[in-house]
């Protein structure tokens, strides 16, 4: 993979979100200055995810039991859930800047399967009734298997243009908003799980029905593109249109935690994973310099 290397003063002139945009003060005073320079290259846009399941366990599903109530030493079986994305703080920062499509792609591929391999160990805390150690004993499990990372990628090129240069043409601009639609279900409780225990609680490994929903929208001001400058018009607008395909395109796994009637605990706080809870996608102007 060939990587470009960018010196200082390179990077302190290129256009962010956020800063200053170094331009020519006056293109009209400076005679004998080659016209401005122009070479494309590939960006790497960039998400992490940390994903995470949160099982439901409780007196239910413990294992081994005595009288029918969990020993001190037991464990849980049963399934674990699905994983649900329990941090994400938009796009990964700083620049990474390739000069070949297939470049930007290798090296992506190779970032996917070092975050596939990061190993976290994660402690369950929950309560439930004990063998001796009452209804609500609040105790850990350690599990290797419930925190993963995922990484996304879109690679797109744009154009490094040197601004201390004269003859300004066409220069295009991208300013962009992230937007994520996040869908919260309605009417969640006691009432409508499923399974439920003869004292009419609901099961600990229980569900909800997903059919009623409303969506919040939220947008962050987009902090993380730094070439963002294009030749034309119309390689501003599809890199825009592209990457909110991308965008919109990603399927989302969250969660949400509530509290209820759950098991021995009537109220019980835990989690439950919602699919596609998070629809993300850009909104952008191109802007031309003149």
């Amino acid at each position: 993979m060939k990587k470009l290397l960018l010196a200082p003063f390179l990077l302190a002139s290129l256009f962010s979100f956020g800063g200053e945009l170094k331009a020519n003060q006056d293109s009209s005073s400076q005679d004998g200055i080659q016209p401005m320079a122009r070479s494309d290259h590939w960006q790497m846009l960039r998400f992490v995810f940390r994903y995470r399941k949160s099982p439901l366990w409780g007196e239910d599903n413990c294992t081994p039991k005595k009288n029918d109530k969990c020993i001190k030493n037991h464990s849980h079986i049963g399934s674990t859930g699905k994983f649900a994305i329990s941090s994400f703080r938009g796009m990964d920062q700083g620049p990474m800047i390739f000069d070949s499509r297939s470049a930007c792609i290798n090296e992506a591929h190779r970032l996917k399967t070092f975050f596939s391999s990061i190993p976290e160990t994660n402690s369950l805390y929950h309560s439930h009734e004990v063998r001796g150690e009452g209804a609500q004993y609040s105790h850990q499990h350690r599990s290797n298997k419930l925190i993963k990372y995922d990484f996304k990628y879109y690679c797109f090129q744009s154009s490094s243009i040197d601004f201390d240069a004269t003859n300004l043409k066409d220069v295009w601009y991208l300013k962009s908003f992230h937007t994520v639609n996040t869908k919260y279900p309605l009417g969640w409780g006691e009432t409508d799980c499923k399974p439920k225990k003869k004292n009419g609680n609901c099961a600990n490994n229980h569900s909800h029905n997903t059919s009623r929903t409303y969506t919040d929208l939220e947008s962050n001001y987009n902090g993380g593109l730094y070439f963002t400058r294009f030749d034309s018009y119309n390689k501003c607008e599809l890199t825009g249109s592209q990457i909110n395909s991308f965008l919109s395109n990603l399927s989302l796994t969250g969660s949400l935690q509530h509290s209820h009637s759950s098991g021995g605990n009537n109220k019980l706080t835990h989690k439950h994973p919602i699919d596609n809870r998070y629809k993300l996608g850009m909104r952008y102007r191109c802007i031309k310099a003149k």
